[in-house]
């Protein structure tokens, strides 16, 4: 998990899906792995708003990698 006292760059979702930044599709993502997004900070709800930091999606995707998950949850 990022640094809480680093800086971060939050951004609404979709201006950040708009700006082409995303290496994956960010509201497939979001769908299936919001929950796990808001606990590891990459992902912030407020109100009906969510903010995306790009520095901390980019460890979330990482940590994904190297837990070997892939990004799709596994369906039992």
């Amino acid at each position: 998990m990022p640094d809480k006292s680093s800086t971060t760059d939050w951004i609404q979702v979709s201006d950040y899906i708009r700006s082409g930044r995303s290496p994956v599709d960010l509201r497939w993502l979001i769908f299936h792995r919001k929950e796990e997004m808001l606990k590891s900070g990459c992902l912030l709800k407020i109100g009906k708003r969510l903010l995306i930091d790009h520095s901390r999606l980019m460890l979330y995707l990482e940590q994904l990698s190297e837990r070997g998950e892939s990004i799709v949850p596994q369906v039992a």
